[in-house]
């Protein structure tokens, strides 16, 4: 397996738990899984699994289970479907390993502008303002999340025009030259982000119930 998959999903669950504390709900890392045993906010999972070898049970037993739960497969190593999920989105996991840093910065901007520029936005709550971690980055209509975890550089809420991807692989370049730049996509955003030089890694799966 390709090493890069391992740490997409492993920034990937940082994210989602970094998003989760910031409006009050606590999930935590355990062997192979990320998981909050109270619901997370809409568009996040209730877990992100961490290794291949992790298992239905090991998920179910980790989570509330009932209507409205979901999971992050990041390996489509589970079979949800006896517990009552279904499949939500197939996506992939990419990657840029040495992306050109961009000479042109994109404006920071705080929780309030970013939910009131777009309502449909998950809903973030003010600590991520202060976390050193987290950059909520816009260029007029423009806008994407970038998060550290120390080992990649994760963009993600990336709504932008397809040309420009370059600009937004690049910004995370700038602020953090040297390191990968992962994320996950599917449909157009992903064959966009390929076309700005993303490595197709491997295939995830959300299901929901």
């Amino acid at each position: 397996m390709d090493p890069l998959i391992l740490l997409a999903a492993r920034e990937n669950a940082t994210w989602c738990d970094t998003v989760c504390r910031s409006v009050g709900v606590e999930g935590s890392i355990r062997p192979g899984l990320w998981a909050s045993a109270a619901r997370t906010p809409p568009l996040y999972p209730d877990a992100v699994t961490l290794d291949p070898a992790t298992g239905e049970l090991d998920v179910l037993g980790a989570i509330d289970s009932s209507p409205g739960a979901s999971v992050k497969d990041s390996f489509c190593s589970l079979d949800l479907q006896g517990a009552g999920f279904a499949v939500l989105v197939e996506a992939t996991w990419i990657a840029w390993t040495a992306p050109r840093a961009a000479r042109e910065p994109w404006d920071e901007v705080g929780v309030e502008d970013w939910v009131a520029g777009h309502p449909d936005s998950p809903p973030f709550g003010e600590t991520l303002l202060g976390d050193p971690t987290v950059r909520l980055l816009s260029r007029g209509s423009a806008r994407f999340a970038l998060h550290d975890d120390g080992s990649a550089v994760g963009v993600s809420n990336v709504v932008v025009d397809d040309d420009l991807w370059p600009a937004v692989v690049g910004e995370a370049a700038r602020r953090h030259p040297g390191v990968p730049v992962v994320g996950y996509e599917h449909g157009e955003a992903l064959a966009a982000a390929l076309h700005a030089g993303a490595q197709a890694l491997g295939p995830l799966r959300i299901w929901l119930r």
